[in-house]
């Protein structure tokens, strides 16, 4: 965890003397340190606190704002951070990742052949929408820019719990006060001005528990659907229990989560759960405490709001019912795979959009590996999952990376979702850990107990 600074170890010309000591989140001390050792000065750690705090209020607090455009949006969240890291580059705090840029054009080159072959050779079940693989290449471009060493990097996480607790809390709030007649979901609804800058009514902006019912489900206010609030809860209990090593939130989380009716949180975690064990088995001890906290939380949840409970566990029954979100999410999409793939251009797709406009396609399968596979081809695919994994991934703290790309690939639409996207590029490129503690396996030894 960043320490404070005694005066003592700076020296006159106002620098530390040792380089390994970084400042706490609050402005404390005159000079931080990265984790490369290089000091930075307060003006730069003041400038990096700004910059998390206005990234996360145009991907959380804004999430809902933005301008519809056709079947898509335009976030609020897509010019904000851009004009938040073009600001941060014109300073000398950020710059290109020149690693990351070669993937990146990769990339360019598949959708660009997958384009170029579709307007040359259109197939009759498909149309095609070149302002698609645009949206793309500028959502992806995100990825491109990287922390300077006088971006303090330190304090990325505390800034993130904040709004992750907010939401949190509100969530619960928002979910109780509906039963005392104050009802606050939609903002469009509570506050009609507001209708022409919102995106949500193109998501589930009136989250109903049950068809026909009165009872909606949690959202935290902000987030536009209760499944991106169980996401963003997942996400705060993993960093507190495995990287703060932190239980006291850990019931708010649990109680906000039964509030969201969502199954798409807890799939995240179940699903990076055994890699990480086999990657960190000498956290076997972590992992035993998680589920023993886990079944605790259960238990008590059981007994307490067992209606709650009931409604997410049975939610495993929607993978039967053709009609359903979870039947859409993880059985259509690969039945519209199935359709095309014993075709030869399946290798390099079908052309930017085609997913949607295809004839097979049906509603709720745009996964975020079956949509650049069918535009781009299974070559394009690979190429994006390669830029991905180069960008996300973290032997530091991996247990986060393993949650987000599970996430990421299990949600259904979040191809070129952007707040999420800068959400996850925010806590994988620009984050540094409270601490060193999951070392990487194959060439750090052993790791941390």
């Amino acid at each position: 965890m960043p320490t404070y600074m005694p005066s003592s170890e700076v020296n006159q010309r106002g620098g530390p003397m040792n380089s390994d000591i970084a400042m706490t989140a609050d402005a404390s001390a005159h000079f931080v340190a990265d984790r490369g050792g290089v000091p930075i000065a307060e003006k730069d750690a003041k400038a990096s606190r700004l910059f998390v705090h206005f990234a996360l209020i145009c991907i959380i607090i804004l999430q809902r704002f933005g301008v519809l455009l056709g079947s898509g949006a335009i976030f609020a969240a897509l010019p904000g951070m851009f004009m938040l890291l073009a600001w941060l580059v014109w300073t000398g705090r950020a710059r290109l990742d020149t690693e990351i840029a070669l993937y990146y054009l990769a990339f360019i080159a598949t959708v660009g052949l997958s384009t170029m072959f579709a307007l040359s050779f259109p197939d009759n079940r498909v149309s095609l929408s070149v302002v698609s693989s645009v949206a793309v290449l500028i959502t992806y471009s995100l990825l491109l820019i990287k922390p300077g060493k006088r971006f303090d990097r330190t304090v990325v996480l505390d800034i993130f719990m904040f709004y992750a607790r907010l939401c949190t809390v509100l969530g619960i709030v928002q979910y109780l006060v509906q039963f005392v007649g104050l009802s606050v979901f939609a903002l469009g609804t509570t506050f009609p001005f507001l209708k022409p800058i919102l995106v949500e009514q193109v998501f589930n902006f009136d989250p109903l528990t049950t068809w026909g019912g009165s009872i909606r489900r949690a959202t935290g206010i902000f987030l536009l659907e209760p499944s991106i609030l169980s996401q963003l809860l997942v996400l705060a209990a993993a960093i507190d229990f495995f990287l703060y090593r932190r239980l006291l939130w850990l019931p708010a989380y649990a109680v906000a989560y039964m509030f969201t009716y969502s199954g798409t949180g807890a799939l995240s975690i179940l699903l990076a759960l055994p890699p990480f064990a086999l990657l960190f088995y000498r956290q076997a001890g972590r992992l035993l405490t998680l589920a023993i906290v886990g079944v605790g939380l259960l238990a008590v949840t059981a007994v307490l709001v067992p209606d709650q409970l009931n409604s997410i566990t049975n939610r495993s029954n929607e993978l039967s019912s053709t009609r359903s979100s979870g039947y859409a999410r993880f059985v259509g999409q690969f039945e519209v795979l199935a359709t095309v793939i014993d075709e030869p251009r399946v290798l390099i797709g079908y052309g930017p959009g085609a997913l949607e406009r295809a004839t097979f396609f049906r509603r709720g399968t745009a996964g975020t590996a079956q949509k650049p596979m069918i535009d781009y081809g299974i070559i394009g695919f690979l190429v994006f999952l390669a830029l991905v994994l180069k960008a996300f991934w973290r032997w530091d703290m991996a247990i986060l990376p393993l949650v987000v790309l599970m996430q990421f690939m299990t949600g259904g639409g979040y191809f070129i979702f952007f707040p999420l996207i800068a959400q996850y590029a925010l806590l994988l490129i620009w984050a540094a850990p409270p601490k060193p503690f999951e070392g990487r396996p194959a060439s750090a030894g052993a790791e941390a107990a």
